[in-house]
């Protein structure tokens, strides 16, 4: 390619360079004008109307009509876990049984009535309030039949068992 075809195919850029930016700034300053006499609406209905009208609507329209949910006939009422769940003891930890609690409370303090050792240490307890609860990490885990334990809850909706004796705390879920 010599001189005079770079030259040329250099101007034919800058030339189709600034006539497509000319052509931009046009068209903006248009829009600009536009949007101008939209800010200048008081009425806000007719100012939301200007700017739907001249961006688009990004939301179809909803009603206004107040929606009332009907229970749907393939729910059940309730199931067996939601009747048993009544006093905030008896549905402290019942947020892992997908099933909503009446009242919060941050601890609760039972008697261990049995526990059981699991496969890869994890143990399991039984509480006197017929709540289980079962660990979740291999942390020593020593209480037996008739202790007294608290459980509290922890972060990220952990619960944290230990002995009142005790400051150990091992993380337990419950299971039922």
């Amino acid at each position: 390619m010599n001189k005079t075809n770079a030259n040329v195919s250099a101007f034919i850029f800058a030339s189709t360079t600034v006539l497509l930016l000319s052509a931009a700034s046009t068209n903006v300053y248009a829009q600009s004008d536009e949007i101008n006499q939209c800010r200048l609406l008081q009425d806000n209905v007719k100012r939301l109307d200007c700017f739907d009208n001249l961006f688009g609507r990004p939301y179809r329209k909803q009603s206004t009509k107040r929606l009332v949910e009907e229970p749907s006939p393939s729910v059940p009422a309730q199931t067996k876990a939601q009747q048993n769940i009544s006093s905030p003891e008896s549905s402290f930890g019942a947020e892992a049984l997908s099933v909503e609690a009446p009242e919060t409370i941050d601890e609760i303090q039972a008697s261990v009535t049995n526990r059981v050792d699991g496969s890869r240490g994890y143990s399991s307890v039984t509480l006197d309030n017929g709540q289980i609860w079962k660990q979740k990490d291999r942390s020593r885990f020593i209480v037996k039949a008739g202790d007294t334990i608290v459980i509290k809850k922890g972060t990220f909706g952990s619960y944290l068992l230990s002995k009142t004796t005790s400051n150990r705390t091992s993380l337990v879920k419950r299971i039922k």
